[in-house]
């Protein structure tokens, strides 16, 4: 439940940042009302947006909490006896069901029923246990109304939203799974990536139709392997709408690839050297695609944003943290970014001088209609560039070189948020006015923008107001 609702004073008193001694822009942290949502007796590691009013944390006790935007409490999902490795939240429209499904370290995958949106009414409807190992991932396909999940069993298997079993195949990579990425679907067809503790990138093709039919052993298969990283990759993400998606790895190498021939189309970041005696200068942990046009990536204590228009790196951040950066994600339609990190903190970062940050799209994409042209579009254009700054030769894969400024952009930090006393594992977005964190410490915090929260809530008290005053005219009628 709820432990207590914490004011601005209360929030500089644990450590928060005033935002005027730090900020020399006139963008203001507006982040100081913190509630503390406590439930979870052990580290929570993830968080799922459900609809306007939930959200679900999912803890290393086993358990499922499902709050609304007021903190209230309003089931605990029980059933897991190890803990939760992965969860994904689906919207059946047609059927007007929301699903979760989690997985677990006890290797089995639950299916809850939260249509409901009463206290206590939310219902596991499958268990699944199939998998001989811990699961790792959970990933929806929702064209296909189904979902494929990994484990580190080296099967992977597809099911019906229901949790019927639709079929399953073999992984080539021995190693640990990490994430899999179904890419857009083409004609009959779609590819999934799959990442793993191997440097390799391995392709499966995966043929499901719908209504489905009789499972045949070609249905998904192995395709290829994709080689253009020297460690495991931990982060692989579509670009919205982009006909791309991109990968990173543990020696700071990030990839941009084209979903339609699974040619690499340009190297972001290429570190050389990538790594010290110990460890690993720009490990990526997170990338997360903040529209079509930019991206944005953790690495090591910090973060940094890419434009794959002109491929720049708009963003430096290396410095953000003390320790990893473990996510980042934005706020108020990209005005914001927040990072959160191994050292307990959040810190809020303004991005409202990048124009259009979470619209904008891939100006030179727009005319193509085929990877094929897009990687001859995207290599005369860096030819002219290498041309323009008297650049002799090229090579296929583009690397981008331009970088943001350090110095300027460790300025961008208009705020720092204390509520954590262990490592933050991640950061949610909840519009209108807030989002939420959970961490190490076991606990959940509800953060809320109290310029917003004030209009939000003389919003619903005039609402009440007219609603009763609404009532009272009504009688009045009727009493005459």
């Amino acid at each position: 439940s709820p432990k207590s609702s914490l004011s601005n004073n209360d929030l500089n008193d644990m450590g928060g940042e005033p935002s005027k001694a730090v900020t020399p822009t006139k963008t203001q942290n507006t982040l100081n009302r913190l509630q503390i949502l406590e439930g979870h007796t052990n580290i929570v590691r993830f968080l799922s947006l459900i609809d306007s009013n939930r959200f679900a944390s999912a803890s290393d006790d086993g358990t499922v909490i499902i709050w609304n935007s007021k903190g209230e409490q309003l089931n605990v999902l029980q059933g897991h006896s190890k803990a939760i490795t992965c969860m994904l939240h689906i919207n059946d429209h047609a059927n007007s069901i929301l699903y979760l499904i989690t997985g677990s370290s006890d290797k089995t995958i639950r299916i809850w029923n939260l249509s409901s949106t009463q206290k206590n009414n939310h219902s596991c409807i499958k268990i699944i246990e199939k998998h001989e190992g811990s699961i790792k991932c959970l990933t929806n396909l929702p064209q296909e109304n189904k979902f494929c999940s990994g484990a580190n069993d080296r099967r992977i298997y597809v099911w019906t939203w229901e949790g019927e079993l639709v079929t399953s195949f073999e992984r080539r990579e021995e190693e640990n799974l990490n994430c899999l990425l179904p890419l857009n679907p083409q004609l009959n067809f779609r590819y999934m990536v799959a990442a793993s503790d191997s440097s390799l990138l391995m392709v499966y093709k995966l043929n499901l139709p719908t209504p489905p039919e009789e499972p045949s052993p070609d249905d998904c298969k192995f395709d290829r392997l994709l080689a253009m990283h020297r460690e495991s990759v931990k982060g692989l993400v579509k670009m919205e709408e982009a006909p791309l998606f991109v990968s990173g790895s543990l020696d700071g190498v990030l990839v941009v690839w084209l979903q339609e021939n699974l040619l690499p189309l340009k190297i972001l970041n290429n570190p050389d050297p990538y790594r010290d005696d110990n460890s690993y200068l720009y490990p990526i942990w997170h990338l997360t695609p903040l529209s079509d046009r930019y991206l944005a990536a953790t690495m090591g204590k910090g973060f940094r944003i890419y434009d794959l228009d002109t491929d720049e790196c708009l963003v430096n951040c290396d410095r953000a943290h003390d320790a990893v950066v473990a996510q980042v994600i934005q706020i108020f339609n990209g005005k914001l970014l927040l990072s959160c990190s191994t050292d307990s903190l959040i810190r809020v970062w303004d991005t409202s001088d990048i124009k259009n940050l979470t619209t904008a799209k891939l100006s030179y994409m727009a005319s193509c209609k085929t990877g094929r042209e897009v990687s001859r579009l995207h290599y005369n254009r860096r030819l002219e560039r290498e041309r323009n700054a008297s650049i002799v030769g090229a090579n296929t894969v583009s690397e981008t070189t331009t970088r943001g400024n350090p110095e300027k952009d460790v300025r961008r930090k208009i705020g720092e948020l204390r509520g954590h006393s262990s490592d933050v594992h991640g950061v949610l977005a909840f519009p209108p006015y807030s989002f939420i964190s959970c961490g190490a410490d076991g606990l959940v915090l509800l953060w809320k923008d109290g310029d917003g929260g004030r209009k939000l809530e003389d919003h619903e008290v005039y609402q009440v107001l007219m609603e009763r005053q609404k009532t009272r005219a009504e009688l009045a009628v009727k009493s005459h």
